[in-house]
């Protein structure tokens, strides 16, 4: 019994031996059509610190174990792994591999594969957009495509956007120096696209398109594709709506206590002229009137500024600009008075598309209404209406028959005068009104009084 034990474990031994013993694997990798691929790595599974990689012919040579298990990788290629046996040459071709590389991105006036993209590029897809109410395509891309810089001249309605790439100290940067926007290859002003229209988005952020685009091409190309019908493809109807409410995303804290005010105001002429002057400080019969009327809020406000300063005991009568106390004892919050809270804004989308095995079409129309944020004394309103028709066909298996219109029209009602009223300009003392009914400054009886500007822009 001893011997035959004896007997097998030295089997076992000579089986183990021949199964350890290394051998030189050698043999060259390539890849789907047959050419080297230098550089490709070789590694033993079950040792991660073993292997080699390939020399400029795709050849390798590595030591293994009949037992060991190869694994063959290069970079965008699938790895292999492969159990070396009683092999002492093995070759290998690798397979590409495609992942996202057979995405297509827009890229001057065509598609282009992932794969042969070298320039940077960002996209942006319809669905990134189908969750964000927007107004127009300037406020929809805000934060999703990083560099990309959108600035409007101010807030009111019907306001320019800048588009700005590389940065607002980018030399030319402005008026020439700013994003070329093309729209289904057509330079267009990307406020006046619905969208909802919007097919996807692609940024060229770097200077090889300037192969395309020439000179304008260093700052940037935005490149927007509308969307069209497919062809086999049932009618499809879509109708959406939204309702917001837009409000300013800061106030300014003004003073509205006017006896505050005017403490503050005689401080700093303290601090300027080492006393306070008649001429731009309160006196201190404001300070008593002030709080007679605080305590009395029913007396009658004063009408007359000169009535006003021959009871401070002043001898003027045309000042009533000039001084800044000179029109009323109010506590007015003046830029709660010169903004709305809240301004809405609503939105109607409606669009068909559709095809056959030779024709696609693709419809849609958008109707806009809202209100600006100036306040209720000069309230603005912009309507917008757009259409966007498509139409494709095949003629022939060689030729085909396209057509796109693209319409816009914005209805605007805005106040005749166009002046700014700065808050800060304004004091708190200063009444809204006198006791007539009359904005007790000039440039807001402008404002209110100076009529409507009614106009259509088309595009």
């Amino acid at each position: 019994m001893r011997k035959n034990c004896i007997i097998f474990l030295f089997f076992l031994f000579a089986i183990i031996s021949i199964n350890a013993q290394t051998k030189n694997v050698r043999g060259t990798i390539t890849d789907e059509s047959g050419n080297p691929l230098p550089g490709a790595a070789v590694q033993q599974v079950a040792a991660s610190h073993t292997g080699t990689i390939s020399d400029a012919n795709g050849f390798y040579q590595i030591e293994a174990s009949s037992s060991d298990i190869l694994r063959y990788s290069f970079v965008g290629y699938v790895s292999q792994e492969i159990l070396v046996g009683d092999q002492t040459e093995i070759n290998v071709s690798l397979q590409l591999d495609i992942g996202e590389l057979e995405e297509v991105v827009v890229v001057g006036y065509g598609i282009q594969k992932k794969e042969n993209l070298t320039g940077s590029v960002s996209q942006v897809l319809p669905e990134e957009l189908a969750d964000r109410p927007i107004v127009n395509l300037s406020e929809s891309l805000s934060g999703l495509v990083p560099g990309l810089q959108i600035s409007t001249s101010s807030g009111e309605i019907g306001a320019s956007s800048s588009w700005n790439i590389h940065g607002p100290n980018t030399i030319g940067s402005g008026s020439s120096g700013g994003a070329l926007i093309l729209v289904d290859g057509v330079e267009t002003d990307p406020d006046i696209i619905n969208p909802n229209d919007i097919e996807s988005i692609s940024v060229l952020k770097d200077a090889a398109s300037t192969a395309i685009y020439g000179s304008r091409a260093p700052y940037g190309v935005v490149l927007i594709t509308t969307k069209g019908g497919k062809k086999s493809a049932k009618p499809q109807f879509t109708f959406s709506t939204n309702l917001q409410w837009r409000t300013a995303i800061s106030d300014w804290d003004l003073l509205s206590n006017g006896r505050q005010y005017a403490e503050f105001f005689n401080d700093l002429n303290i601090n300027t002229f080492g006393i306070i002057d008649p001429a731009f400080g309160f006196p201190d019969t404001w300070f008593a009137e002030y709080d007679r009327r605080m305590d009395n809020p029913d007396l009658p406000r004063i009408e007359d500024g000169s009535y006003m300063l021959n009871f401070l005991g002043m001898n003027c009568t045309d000042a009533a600009d000039y001084y800044p106390w000179i029109q009323g004892f109010a506590n007015t919050d003046w830029f709660a008075e010169l903004h709305r809270s809240n301004a809405p804004t609503q939105n109607y989308d409606f669009n068909v598309s559709g095809g056959t095995d030779e024709v696609s079409y693709y419809l849609s129309l958008g109707y806009q209404n809202r209100d600006g944020l100036r306040s209720h004394l000069v309230r603005e309103n912009e309507k917008r209406y757009t259409m966007n028709a498509r139409f494709d066909a095949d003629i022939t298996k060689w030729l085909n028959v396209g057509f796109q219109s693209l319409f816009t029209n914005f209805a605007r009602d805005l106040p005749m005068s166009s002046g700014f009223v700065y808050p800060g300009n304004l004091h708190p003392t200063i009444p809204v009104k006198d006791p007539n009914g009359n904005y007790l400054r000039g440039s807001l009886n402008e404002l209110a009084d100076g009529g409507r500007s009614k106009e259509n822009v088309r595009n």
